[in-house]
């Protein structure tokens, strides 16, 4: 493990031991491994018969940001109360804007 580069990107041994453990695989079964610009790593094990699952929490926060987003849009459909409706709208609107502006980074 070179620490150098990951104390660079702001990453420690800590979280390096928190992705190989949420990847099932052990520091002693990785050939190589890199860090993208974006915080995500990538492993080489020595085994090929083990298969080390893709991340899936970007497609996870933009899935929960979609769901709150369609929530906002059934709230205003919802209720009859006027200032609540142009609440619920603006928001839902505020959160379509930010959906288009992340989506290239979190669904590559």
């Amino acid at each position: 493990v070179i620490n150098e580069g990951l104390n660079n990107t702001g990453l420690n041994q800590e979280w390096l031991s928190t992705q190989l453990q949420s990847k099932g695989v052990t520091l002693d079964n990785v050939f190589l491994g890199q860090v993208d610009s974006s915080g995500d790593l990538y492993l080489d094990i020595f085994d090929d018969n083990i298969e080390v699952p893709k991340s899936q929490v970007k497609e996870m926060l933009y899935a929960n940001i979609e769901k709150t987003q369609a929530d906002f849009m059934s709230f205003y459909l919802e209720t009859n109360n006027k200032q609540a409706k142009a609440m619920y709208l603006k928001n839902a609107e505020k959160l379509k804007a930010v959906m288009e502006d992340i989506e290239p980074y979190l669904l590559r």
